[in-house]
C-alpha cells in the first residue's frame, strides 16, 4: 500500500507527492489487456499486471459490462480466481463479451487471504465486425470456440415467465407470484459455414451435453454471455451454388446460471511447454521468470 502525504522534513517517500494527507491511498493501475482472436479463433483477452501491492500472494480478476437490460454485470474471470500472483500476474479471459465495453480490475490478497485492496480498472471493447457473428463454446475449454452466424430471428421474442398461481378471493382475483425465470425456449438458431465448423459443433454438443456459452453482440437483445442448455439442436446441411457447405441449426435453448469451475483445457496447455523443453533446465534457460514463460509460450498464442 502506497501512502503519500504533503511532505515534511521527515518524509522518506519516493513517490511523487501531490499534497494529499497521511491516509491518502493511491490505487494501482489496472491490468494491461491484449485482445486476441476474432477471426478464426475465439475472442480472448490476455490480462497482465506488473505492479502489485507489497505482500501480494494471489489475486482475483473481475470483469464488468453492461447487460442487455442496461444493468451492470459483475463477474469473476474463471481462470483468475485466487490465482498465484507474486511480483506480477499474467492470465487470460476466454469469455470476454463481444461488441460492448468490458472493464477489468483485480483484488489482491496476502498469504493469509486478507484483501490488500483492488487495482483501477482497464476498459476495452472486443470489436464486432457483424452483429450476426457469434461464438459458441464450452466455458471450461478455452480452445473450443466455434464461429457461427446467428439467424435473423435468433434472440427475438424473449420469454422469461413468472411461476405463480391465480386465486379468486370473493370478488377479488389475486396472484401468488414467484420469481421471474431466466430465458426459456429462447430461439438461438445459427449457421455454420464450413464442414469443419459443423463437425466442431457436433463434438461440442456431444462433449458438453449441450451446456454451452453463446457470445453474441448487439443488436442481439440477449445476455452477452448466454450460458444455456441446448438440449436438441437440429442440423440441416446444404450446399450453395457457389459450393459453400452451410448447415442451419434450429437451436432453442434454456438459459442457466453461469457454469462454475476452473478452466479444464487452457488456451496454452502444459503439454506445449513439455514438448518444447525436454528438461527443466531447458525451460529455465529459455525463460528468466515465470511471468516471462506465461507471456511467451512456445509457438505463441
Amino acid at each position: 500500500m502506497t501512502i503519500v502525504d504533503g511532505g515534511n522534513a521527515f518524509s522518506t517517500f519516493t513517490d511523487v507527492l501531490d499534497g494529499g494527507n497521511a491516509f491518502t491511498v493511491y490505487p494501482l493501475p489496472g491490468p494491461d489487456v491484449t485482445l486476441l482472436g476474432g477471426e478464426t479463433t475465439a475472442p480472448t483477452a490476455l490480462l497482465e499486471l506488473t505492479e502489485l501491492r507489497p505482500g501480494t500472494a494471489s489475486l482475483t480478476m473481475y470483469r464488468s459490462f453492461a447487460g442487455y437490460d442496461g444493468r451492470t454485470v459483475d463477474m469473476t474471470v474463471r481462470s483468475a480466481i485466487r490465482e498465484y500472483a507474486v511480483g506480477a500476474f499474467s492470465g487470460s479471459d476466454a469469455e470476454i463479451p463481444i461488441g460492448v465495453p468490458v472493464s477489468y480490475w483485480a483484488e489482491m490478497f496476502d498469504d493469509a487471504g486478507t484483501s490488500l485492496g483492488r487495482t483501477e480498472s482497464t476498459t476495452v471493447t472486443f470489436p464486432s465486425v457483424d452483429g450476426n457473428v457469434a461464438w459458441i463454446s464450452d466455458p471450461l475449454d478455452e480452445t473450443s470456440g466455434v464461429r457461427v452466424l446467428m439467424i435473423d430471428q435468433a434472440g427475438n421474442a424473449l420469454s422469461r415467465p413468472v411461476a405463480g398461481s391465480r386465486y379468486q378471493v370473493g370478488f377479488r382475483t389475486v396472484v401468488l407470484a414467484g420469481t421471474r425465470t431466466l430465458l426459456v425456449g429462447q430461439d438461438m438458431s445459427f449457421l455454420t459455414e464450413t464442414v469443419a465448423d459443423r463437425l466442431a459443433i457436433y463434438r461440442l454438443m456431444e462433449d458438453t451435453g449441450g451446456l454451452i456459452l453463446i457470445r453474441s453482440a448487439p443488436p442481439k437483445d440477449v445476455p452477452r454471455l448466454l450460458y444455456c442448455w441446448a438440449s436438441d439442436p437440429k442440423a440441416t446441411t446444404y450446399q450453395t451454388d457457389s459450393g459453400m457447405d452451410l448447415t442451419r441449426w434450429v437451436n432453442p435453448v434454456d438459459e442457466i446460471s453461469p457454469i462454475e469451475g476452473d478452466v479444464a483445457v487452457p488456451r496454452v496447455p502444459w503439454q506445449v511447454y513439455i514438448d518444447a523443453f525436454p528438461t527443466w533446465g531447458d525451460a529455465m534457460a529459455a525463460y528468466s521468470t515465470w511471468l516471462d514463460a506465461k507471456r511467451n509460450p512456445p509457438g505463441g498464442f
